[in-house]
């Protein structure tokens, strides 16, 4: 009588908040994923291009904006 659910039924897509897609569209092939909780973003970055991605955080006047 137990029934299996499949992961892709009930798998929930994390929506990406401001400045995950500001770092996916700077950085496409340097995220590797991301997740958020209660507004709290998570994104997870190749290691080659840390250097760049905090770079570009710490200098760009629009992420500074957004934060």
């Amino acid at each position: 009588m137990s029934e299996e659910i499949s992961t892709k039924e009930t798998e929930v897509i994390p929506e990406a908040g401001e400045l995950t897609t500001l770092l996916q569209e700077e950085f496409p092939d340097a995220v590797s994923g991301f997740h958020a909780h209660r507004g709290d973003e998570t994104v997870v970055i190749e290691r080659d291009a840390f250097e760049a991605v905090c770079r570009f955080l710490r200098d760009d006047c629009v992420v500074l904006s957004k934060l």
